[in-house]
């Protein structure tokens, strides 16, 4: 669909914002409409069609919360942004884990910003729509679903349950108790535990959502298994080094909301394996040691890449708009288009190094030079302290 066939609603019960607003989009080649108030939103949507919803959050009868919740249930294909000036990290959280806002703005805007940022995301929608890579989808059976224990755990944790119910329901599956604790006990946490809630307290909730994760999603088989095992081996490494580079060089955590990105950066290549054993077999194999030209073989074979499916698979679970991003974009993060390019450069390197030291891929064409300098990262520092990590 092209841009003048979209529409975008904006929502703010303060009269000047919305003045501002207008002005600043009235040149735009899509349509915009301008609400004050929540519950007229909710009547429009119900009569025209929308496709991106961006609402400021602290409103008066209806804020801006209730309505992204209403907007998902009932018209869950519009795309929502929040806007807002209050930076309550619980709020953002919840917004953006439970996928109520794809995106979460803050007053005042940088405006040209605000405007790419719009048009970035409608035009990013079409591509998880090409025709292409939808005819592939439809030609599948079906595509795996989130683990219910994932999305057990992600409920227990947003209610601050204690460990005791986290540990209770991680019991019943002895497969990833032992998981826990084989890494608990590893040289790289040093704890020495046999109880399952200690080892928990020592691995952290994100590193437990992982394990839970892998251990449901890069399953198959007994014929593929050891070529998933690759891939989740490749994703684990790649998420470690996310953290390293965020923590080592950026000097900050990875917001905990992202702390998977690294894990499902792949999950495309989880997809073809499955679905397409043999086929994606011979074609990773004839180019084992160039990680470029399996994509364009990829492209030339399926007309889509594991990031387009990748992509489309993390957006079909509802999964932060981050994790999208980072999985359709981790080959060519230099991208205009990109919102959360510093995550995307990250996976970036974090994928390049994983598949350069461990499995010997990843020539100089597949890596851009433009992240070390986006990121203000010595390159040779870098890939000492990665080649050390890999002795640890």
């Amino acid at each position: 669909m092209e841009l003048n066939e979209k529409t975008v609603v904006f929502v703010d019960d303060e009269e000047f914002i919305l003045r501002s607003l207008k002005r600043l989009f009235k040149r735009e080649v899509y349509n915009t409409v301008f609400f004050e108030h929540a519950k007229d939103v909710i009547h429009y949507l119900d009569n025209n069609p929308v496709d991106l919803l961006v609402t400021d959050i602290r409103m008066p009868d209806m804020d801006g919360y209730q309505l992204l919740s209403v907007v998902k249930e009932k018209h869950p294909k519009v795309l929502r942004i929040a806007l807002s000036g209050y930076t309550e990290s619980k709020m953002i959280y919840n917004l953006i884990e439970k996928n109520i806002a794809k995106l979460f703005i803050f007053k005042p805007w940088d405006s040209t910003e605000l405007k790419n940022t719009i048009t970035n995301i409608l035009e990013f929608e079409d591509i998880l729509k090409s025709k292409n890579l939808l005819e592939l989808i439809n030609n599948l059976d079906s595509l795996p679903a989130l683990p219910e224990s994932y999305l057990k755990i992600n409920e227990l944790i947003e209610r601050d349950s204690d460990i005791n119910a986290i540990g209770k329901l991680i019991s019943q599956d002895q497969a990833i108790v032992l998981k826990i604790l084989k890494l608990a006990n590893s040289a790289f946490y040093g704890r020495r535990t046999g109880d399952l809630n200690e080892a928990i307290m020592g691995i952290g909730l994100n590193n437990l959502k992982n394990i839970i994760l892998g251990n449901a999603i890069f399953k198959g088989p007994k014929a593929i298994e050891k070529k998933l095992e690759e891939v989740w081996q490749h994703s684990v490494r790649t998420n470690r080094f996310v953290h390293m580079i965020y923590e080592h060089y950026l000097d900050k955590k990875v917001p905990s909301i992202f702390g998977s990105v690294g894990l499902l950066h792949d999950i495309g290549k989880v997809i073809f394996t499955i679905y397409f054993d043999q086929t994606y077999t011979d074609l990773t194999t004839k180019n084992y040691e160039n990680e470029g030209s399996i994509v364009s073989e990829e492209r030339e074979t399926f007309k889509v890449t594991h990031q387009e499916i990748g992509a489309y698979l993390l957006n079909w679970w509802q999964l932060p708009f981050a994790y999208v991003e980072s999985a359709l974009y981790h080959h060519r993060p230099s991208f205009q288009g990109i919102i959360n390019k510093e995550l995307v450069y990250v996976v970036h390197l974090a994928n390049y190094y994983s598949m350069y030291y461990f499995c010997k891929k990843g020539k100089e064409d597949f890596l851009d030079p433009k992240a070390f300098s986006y990121l203000s990262i010595d390159r040779d520092t870098l890939e000492m302290e990665l080649k050390n990590a890999i002795k640890e």
